[in-house]
Parts: C-alpha cells; sequence; structure tokens
C-alpha cells in the first residue's frame, strides 16, 4: 500500500535511494496536475502541512485542511512521532511553496503549530487502521472551516462526484508543493473505515497525504474521507481515505460540531467543526487517550511516509554521502516489507 504522503525524496535522491522509476507510460499518464486536475486557485481551507528536523536538513510534506479556526485534520502518519520524532511543525497557507528555494526561506511564511495529535487506535501496520490526527494551531487562520460528515455514508453516494485536494505530484517521483484539485468520483465505501476516490483519470498522489475528499451533502461541500493510502504504487490507483463519520468522536475534542439552532429546526446537514477549536481532552474514538506530541524538540527521525525534499530543495543542493547512504538504507528497509507483504506502504 503506497501511503500518499510519501516517503520518496527529493528527484535528486530517488536513483541514489533505489527509489521506484515510473514506467515511461505511467509518466505520460502521471503528467497532468494532481494526476487529472489543475491548480487550485481557491480552497483556502486545504493547506500545506510542513515538518522538519531541526537542522533543517529535510523537508516532508502532507496536506491538511481546516476544520476549525485552529484545527487541521490530516493523516496520522504525516505527524507520528515514532517518524518524525524532533521535528518542527508548520503550515503553508498559499497555494504556491515551490517560490521558496529552502527551508529557511518558507519558515517566514508558516502559520506556527502548537501541537499534533495522533488517533490513540493508529496502527503503523497495513491496513493503517485510524491513520487520522489534528493539528492544534497557535492562531486562527482567516479561512472559513470545512465541514465534516458525521453520519453514516449513504450507498447512494457510490458513483457520485467527489472533489480531491492536495500539495501532491503532478508527476509520480516528482516533486511538488503547489496545490491542485480535481473532480472525480467516489468509487466505494470500504467496509470498516473507509472510502474510496478516484478514478483511472483523476486521483491523488505522493504528497496529497492527509488531504480531503469533499462531496456535496444537502448542497454543502463536505469533507468525507481523509487521504490515506493505495494498493500499489505509481499513483496508479484510487486512494483509500479515511471516514470522518467513524472518527467524529476523536474530532470532536479538537473541533466540536456546532451547536444546534435553537429553534429546535434541522441543522446544516451534518456540517461541523466550525468551533473556535483547542487542545481536546482525553479519549478518542475507540480509545482510552489521545496521543499528542510537541511541534519541536526530541530528536532527528526518519520521515515516516511523508514527501521529503533535501535542502536546499533545489538539484544544485549538496546531500553528504552519510545522508545518502542513510536514506538508501531506509528505504531499501521499507521496500523490503513491502515487497514481504505484496503491498506498498511508503
Amino acid at each position: 500500500m503506497n501511503r500518499r504522503a510519501l516517503f520518496a525524496l527529493l528527484p535528486l535522491l530517488i536513483p541514489a535511494c533505489g527509489g521506484p522509476s515510473p514506467a515511461p507510460d505511467a509518466v505520460g499518464e502521471a503528467a497532468a496536475p494532481i494526476i487529472g486536475g489543475t491548480k487550485a486557485t481557491g480552497d483556502p481551507a486545504v493547506v500545506l502541512l510542513v515538518s522538519y528536523p531541526l537542522d533543517e536538513s529535510a523537508l516532508d510534506t502532507c496536506t491538511a485542511a481546516l476544520i476549525a479556526p485552529t484545527v487541521l485534520v490530516t493523516a496520522a502518519h504525516c505527524v507520528d512521532p515514532g517518524t518524525h520524532g524532533g521535528h518542527a511543525f508548520g503550515v503553508f497557507t498559499g497555494p504556491d511553496a515551490s517560490t521558496y528555494a529552502d527551508i529557511a526561506q518558507l519558515k517566514p511564511h508558516l502559520a506556527t503549530v502548537k501541537s499534533v495529535h495522533v488517533h490513540p487506535e493508529y496502527d503503523t501496520a497495513p491496513p493503517f487502521r485510524a491513520d487520522i490526527a489534528v493539528v492544534v494551531l497557535e492562531q486562527a487562520l482567516t479561512a472559513a472551516p470545512l465541514p465534516i460528515n458525521r453520519a453514516a455514508l449513504s450507498p447512494s453516494l457510490v458513483g457520485g462526484a467527489a472533489r480531491i485536494v492536495g500539495y501532491g505530484q503532478v508527476q509520480y517521483g516528482k516533486y511538488n508543493v503547489i496545490k491542485h484539485e480535481a473532480t472525480t468520483a467516489l468509487a466505494s465505501i470500504g467496509p470498516v473505515d473507509t472510502v474510496v476516490v478516484g478514478d483511472l483519470k483523476h486521483r491523488s498522489c505522493i504528497g496529497d497525504s492527509g488531504g480531503p475528499a469533499l462531496v456535496k451533502i444537502d448542497g454543502v461541500e463536505t469533507i468525507v474521507g481523509v487521504d490515506s493510502y493505495a494498493e500499489t504504487s505509481g499513483c496508479l490507483e484510487p486512494a483509500s481515505y479515511r471516514r470522518t463519520d467513524v472518527y467524529t468522536a476523536f474530532l470532536d475534542q479538537y473541533a466540536p460540531p456546532p451547536a444546534p439552532p435553537v429553534d429546535g429546526g434541522l441543522g446544516g446537514g451534518g456540517a461541523g467543526g466550525s468551533g473556535s477549536g483547542g487542545e481536546g481532552g482525553s479519549g478518542g474514538l475507540d480509545g482510552p487517550t489521545s496521543t499528542a506530541t510537541s511541534s519541536s524538540g526530541g530528536s532527528e527521525s526518519s520521515s515516516g511516509g511523508c514527501a521529503v525534499s533535501s535542502a536546499p530543495w533545489g538539484d544544485s543542493g549538496a546531500v553528504s554521502a552519510a545522508a545518502l547512504l542513510a536514506a538508501a538504507a531506509l528505504w531499501r528497509r521499507r521496500r523490503a516489507v513491502k515487497r514481504h507483504e505484496g503491498l506498498e506502504v511508503g
């Protein structure tokens, strides 16, 4: 299973790390933005989530969506302390971060992250149950939060329109930090906690992890899932998204649902997450406690499943032999696990 946030390195590092090289036909098929989409000029509630070690030697990127003024929802593997220990986190709200040559240039444009919280039952083994997390910001963003779906998904939605937004690769194996969106389809509803979104021409790719799948419910575009993984490598098929309706108890700790109308009328079609947000309390959907990690401190670890760029980002950046060997060893280890299980988890 292929983690949509990636453990791929900047193109400069892919050959050295033994990363996958897409077949020629795959490259051609993946040449369009977000695989079949266009650059996103709107969607201010969808942001770029970045993390980096204290020495600023690499930049990991994912996508996240605003569900309360100070609260984002993303994938757990994007902020997992096991793979992001000692990393600082930040949020870029613009549509294009490619104009910044390195982390030092990007940092002044990042919103400060107060804390990150992984679902207490997140499983790092396939199929990555509860791969969902929240990011709490120091200050509120100006964008209007997106509502989350709270009701069980209706089978009638299968085959209907869905929209995906993210900062993922527009060509498999090529680094990207420009926001794109595509209209596609809700392909199927999984048996436990997933919904499959995408088609052969429109789908998410590496770096879109944590991004939203949006479906109109009662006329309101609503988050129904959070990008998590795909069954194969190469960004050649629809992705599995974690359903928000399954994890409302966890999300509500940080982004409580709006209060019901005073007149007792019906609410806004399952919309949620419009509160001010905050640190939340204890407990998740099924577990007793929520995991919280600081946005900085600790020791450096591997990126684990997010889009990774060396610093500086350009191809002219110098990369030490030690860093290349370490990255290659980690890449091979993860690829070996994938081959053993017959699934891609990177």
